[in-house]
């Protein structure tokens, strides 16, 4: 079965793609412009020690300046760009979980379970997947890592962090619900 599902998925990277992930009975969780606007304020904050040495007469300062900017500008293009993601931050489908940010589609059969979330306002949800070797080829740097965790260190492949999506674990369990309840644990299959 696992040979079956590594073809899938080259099919996949072929270009060949799902029927469109936002179809009228999907969950589209959006990006929070005020929550991207705080992470921006952060970052600039941030920032503000290297200005400081900036100033400073001593070149060295300027080289550690320099180097301390650099993840910070790569932080504020991430924002940037997330900001004008015009598509979902997260969209659950009936055919599986579309990652707007990542580019990556999640298709049920690839999910083995979506593990316990204890409260209802957490903001991080923990996905298994079916067929990490899978991943471990056609998916991107970060789900790749994951995928070789969840083989070698029995952890979740894939960490949702909803940090900055206007939506908490309940929106999203919500969502589950309505297409795939046996993926849920089953504290979170039924609603309170």
């Amino acid at each position: 079965m696992a040979t079956t599902q590594q073809v899938h998925i080259l099919d996949f990277a072929r270009d060949e793609r799902p029927p469109d992930p936002i179809a009228p009975q999907s969950t589209v969780l959006q990006f929070s412009p005020r929550k991207l606007r705080g992470a921006a304020r952060v970052a600039i904050f941030a920032a503000l020690p290297a200005f400081a040495a900036v100033i400073a007469e001593q070149p060295a300062l300027h080289v550690i300046a320099l180097l301390y900017l650099v993840p910070i500008v790569l932080v504020c293009s991430r924002i940037k760009s997330l900001a004008e993601l015009r598509k979902g931050a997260i969209v659950v489908s009936p055919w599986g979980i579309t990652l707007g940010a990542q580019g990556l589609q999640l298709r049920w059969q690839d999910v083995k379970r979506i593990l316990e979330v204890r409260s209802r306002s957490a903001k991080a949800i923990d996905i298994e997947l079916m067929w990490p070797d899978a991943f471990e080829k056609h998916a991107s740097r970060n789900v790749r890592f994951g995928a070789w965790c969840q083989k070698a260190l029995r952890v979740p492949a894939i960490t949702l962090s909803l940090w900055l999506v206007d939506a908490n674990a309940e929106t999203f369990l919500d969502a589950v619900r309505a297409h795939r309840p046996d993926l849920l644990h089953a504290n979170n299959r039924d609603r309170d």
